[in-house]
């Protein structure tokens, strides 16, 4: 399956732009956002994706997420499709997501790096970052 090439809706691309530390940075792509979204670490990332999946860019969660305090990440969709949300790159590294399902209070789905290895299912947003860091350590 390659979904790094794949131009679909329910693709969401992280373009990792800085790594130090164990720490990485960059933006969040995807073709129903109204831009590309800036995070500044890991924690970050899963907020913006988490909201936009809340938003209508992914499958709707099977349970109510909690929160605590108002400190909650939004995004702004776009009514069209952002065609350059396909095209987005990282300076390091980009990935191709697509979140499958949200069960468990946790995502599952499917992450391609671009490398040419092909990618891997993953069975929650852990899993998700693990991948993510191993590659970026090779």
């Amino acid at each position: 399956m390659n979904l790094f090439d794949a131009r679909e809706k329910g693709v969401i691309r992280i373009c990792i732009d800085e790594a130090a530390g164990g720490v990485f940075s960059g933006r969040i792509a995807a073709p129903l956002l109204a831009d590309d979204e800036k995070f500044g670490d890991a924690a970050d990332m899963l907020l913006v994706i988490e909201s936009y999946l809340d938003a209508g860019g992914g499958p709707q969660a099977f349970q109510r997420g909690r929160t605590f305090g108002g400190n909650v990440r939004k995004v702004e969709l776009c009514d069209e499709i952002r065609e350059a949300a396909y095209d987005a790159r990282g300076k390091l590294a980009t990935c191709a997501v697509r979140v499958t399902t949200r069960q468990n209070s946790t995502w599952q789905g499917y992450v391609d790096m671009g490398d040419g290895e092909g990618g891997v299912f993953f069975a929650s947003a852990l899993e998700l970052l693990f991948y993510i860091d191993g590659k970026l350590r090779k």
